[in-house]
């Protein structure tokens, strides 16, 4: 086994984005480290991590811990971890399509799940410097993935929906790479109203 790789530019942590291995690297030239891991997370887990998507607070520390039921709060920054973990989904693999997508992350500390603060970037820079932030700073990205630009308003608030929003996961096999148009319509038709006793929006979330 090889030593650790070292991180020069904030794109190279998606390195092991969809991978199945857990790799050691230095953020440099701090000398900071990170395990790189892949994401492919369940529809148990997007739905589990879909309670955080929707706290309605973005880029801010939030807990459940000391609210009733599952509203969410505002919270201070939970503690760092000496050695953080990168989890990049095979959202991350390929950039096109910008116009299409919005990438968005959750991020932990020491605490796990108590605290988390959710990020949504509008392209793949932008992720990429966020998320290097956040694990330069000692913070895990438990999640990511991507979604449509036009529902990427409910993370914050800003597009009210009521009362329901399902999280439905859609795998990514070489989505990027080709028929591009069939993929088009595979992404939206993932994200749609479903209509029935009560009224849900099913969101596509790419992991």
């Amino acid at each position: 086994m090889g030593g650790p790789s070292n991180i020069h530019h904030a794109t190279q942590l998606f390195e092991r984005a969809g991978g199945i291995h857990q790799t050691q690297a230095i953020i440099m030239p701090i000398g900071k480290w990170v395990l790189q891991a892949g994401l492919n997370c369940s529809q148990d887990a997007v739905d589990n991590y879909g309670k955080m998507l929707i706290s309605g607070f973005i880029d801010v520390w939030a807990t459940t811990a000391n609210s009733k039921g599952s509203k969410c709060q505002m919270a201070p920054a939970d503690a760092p971890l000496q050695v953080p973990i990168a989890h990049i989904s095979s959202a991350f693999k390929e950039r096109t399509r910008q116009e299409l997508i919005d990438y968005i992350y959750i991020v932990q500390g020491k605490n796990g799940s108590r605290y988390f603060k959710v990020g949504v970037a509008n392209d793949y820079h932008q992720a990429a410097t966020n998320m290097l932030h956040e694990v330069i700073h000692g913070y895990s990205i438990v999640f990511s993935g991507a979604v449509l630009k036009s529902v990427s308003g409910v993370f914050s608030g800003r597009l009210q929906i009521s009362p329901h929003i399902k999280f439905l996961k859609v795998e990514l096999p070489a989505f990027w790479k080709e028929g591009e148009e069939k993929k088009t319509t595979e992404l939206q038709e993932a994200t749609k109203w479903a209509l029935g006793s009560d009224e849900v929006l099913q969101i596509g979330v790419f992991c």
